[in-house]
């Protein structure tokens, strides 16, 4: 009788454990998981996003995948998980790998001086304010130089032309939409523009700053792109499908989408009156990836992919350089991202709220999980313009990755927050 009850407590005990981890799955409840499905459907539902795509995974496993609304409002054309996104400044984070790779093949160091290699970036000004009489900018000379380094932490002291955000030079968007606006490519063209000649330009527009010392959001990765292709001696779209894009998996991230894939790219919505329309840009074809000249190869924001792909990128990058069995990076040199120079401990994402929150290749944080244990979590992430950002936990290999495609998306830093709340809230670890 004894053995019988003992029996029945081990198959009880084995029961409620199996039950307990069928309501897990690698590390998060799945109930906690499905409050994606309930936030996601209610922002489609309040007319708050046309669509979106959200993705988990730990590692190598996937979690969740899921779309929801629609890609194109207009036409009523349902979200794919497949689709195609104008990823924007996630390109950023792809190119400081890029130069990180250069780094680990020792032909280049991250102290090295950017003028170097482009000597353009030798002679630089600083500028400091508007003459009132004769209506032009006047600078000083920089006293520093800019390094690899200061290029990827965004502190070399270039801006970002019109979309420049300073609080110490409030009019020096004034001044390059002023002097410098017809001279040099932004983000994104059509036209028959080369990055080399787009540099060139570059130097010749005065800095926000001293370099070395502030940070401030600018053309820094167009620069790193340059230089890729100046080291590697190939353009930055080879260098990428060769060392990122084949061996990772990525079939459908490109600098251009070609006329076969150009039904999957969803096109930029905004929301006019209510109903979400195609957006149309004043200052470029919106249309860049599908037609023109599709010879300029952005770093800094020009890359269009699937979510399914770059989070293949994101696991090589949480698997410290490998992905499946192919050793993409060195595990040190992946290691260089989680550097902290300074960082400030908040609550909730820092977002560039100064400039103290961006590393070598995205913004850093540190959070307190949702739960009585008030442990901290250290969080590397980053968006681009249209909507596509990414949240990444190294130390557990979380990766979550929240794809929309909208121009002028006043709440893109609270959608994301919600997301990253409710995977850290689903998480059992």
């Amino acid at each position: 009788m004894r053995i019988l009850l003992l029996i029945l407590i081990v198959v009880f005990s084995l029961s409620c454990e199996n039950k307990k981890k069928s309501k897990t799955v690698h590390g998060f409840s799945k109930d906690k998981l499905n409050n994606i499905d309930s936030y996601a459907q209610s922002l489609i539902e309040n007319n708050e996003l046309p669509g979106v795509v959200v993705m988990v995974k730990k590692g190598d496993d996937l979690i969740y995948f899921k779309g929801f609304g629609y890609s194109d409002a207009e036409k009523e054309k349902k979200i794919d998980k497949k689709a195609i996104f104008r990823i924007a400044s996630i390109t950023k984070t792809i190119t400081a790998f890029g130069i990180l790779k250069l780094m680990e093949d020792g032909k280049i160091n991250l102290d090295d001086e950017i003028g170097k290699y482009i000597p353009e970036f030798n002679d630089l000004n600083i500028y400091t304010g508007m003459d009132s009489i004769t209506g032009s900018y006047i600078t000083r000379p920089a006293i520093n130089k800019i390094t690899i380094r200061d290029l990827l932490k965004h502190r070399s002291g270039l801006g970002y032309g019109p979309y420049t955000s300073n609080a110490s030079n409030t009019f020096y968007s004034k001044m390059y939409t002023q002097f410098f606006k017809d001279s040099l490519i932004n983000l994104y063209t059509t036209k028959n523009v080369s990055l080399k000649n787009n540099i060139k330009n570059m130097a010749k527009i005065p800095l926000v700053n001293e370099p070395g010392t502030l940070f401030t959001y600018s053309w820094s990765y167009e620069v790193l792109g340059r230089l890729i292709e100046i080291v590697s001696q190939k353009s930055l779209n080879t260098f990428f499908n060769e060392t990122f894009f084949v061996p990772l998996e990525m079939e459908n991230t490109s600098f251009y989408v070609n006329k076969d894939k150009s039904k999957l790219l969803v096109p930029v919505l905004t929301n006019k009156n209510g109903y979400w329309t195609n957006y149309k840009s004043a200052s470029y074809d919106i249309n860049y990836p599908i037609k023109g000249a599709k010879t300029y190869f952005s770093g800094g924001a020009g890359l269009n992919g699937t979510i399914l792909d770059y989070s293949n990128f994101l696991t090589m990058v949480v698997n410290k350089g490998r992905f499946k069995q192919k050793r993409i990076l060195k595990k040190e040199t992946v290691l260089l991202i989680q550097t902290i120079y300074k960082l400030n401990t908040i609550q909730g994402i820092a977002h560039i709220k100064d400039e103290m929150s961006h590393g070598i290749a995205s913004g850093m944080t540190v959070r307190n999980k949702n739960d009585d244990s008030l442990k901290e979590i250290k969080i590397l992430f980053w968006s681009g313009m249209f909507g596509c950002s990414y949240f990444i936990n190294p130390k557990d290999k979380t990766i979550l990755l929240v794809f929309k495609q909208v121009h002028d998306l006043k709440n893109i830093v609270d959608y994301d927050d919600v997301f990253q709340n409710i995977i850290l809230d689903a998480s059992i670890n």
